[in-house]
């Protein structure tokens, strides 16, 4: 995991120890040259109260049966009240879209919840010299 994990403190563990995690290649993937043995995993961080707190992305290969990290590029990072998602990888392009939505008070059936509501932003992360690297950031103004 990019974030390292203690398990022995609680409230850490909930942390650091449970990230939300998404594999976003169907299947393996050839993005930086080494063959198709790659893929993609977003991993998102939440707080103790369900707040998105980090995002990441890691660049794995399957080598000699295992799958190894090659490299983590950090996406956000703080406590916020956006809610990093919707994470695309466009194979043609060879570059991931990591969308970051604002929070949306969603009330149906005397019932509340936050949803997502308006896109804030989006991270662009691409490969450069065999490592996955945060190329931009495109912002809503």
């Amino acid at each position: 995991m990019p974030l390292p994990c203690d398990g022995s403190d609680p409230k850490g563990s909930a942390y650091y120890c449970s990230p939300d995690t998404e594999i976003l290649t169907k299947g393996y993937v050839n993005l930086t040259g080494a063959g198709n043995q790659e893929f993609l995993v977003l991993y998102l961080y939440k707080s103790v109260e369900g707040i998105p707190f980090e995002a990441y992305l890691t660049l794995f290969r399957q080598t000699n049966g295992k799958a190894v990290p090659v490299n983590t590029v950090e996406l956000y990072k703080g406590e916020s009240t956006a809610e990093p998602g919707d994470a695309v990888y466009d194979p043609g392009l060879k570059k991931v879209y990591v969308h970051r939505y604002e929070f949306k008070l969603i009330t149906e059936n005397n019932t509340s919840r936050f949803g997502k509501g308006e896109l804030l932003e989006a991270a662009i992360v691409e490969v450069q010299n065999g490592k996955l690297v945060k190329t931009g950031q495109l912002a809503k103004k």
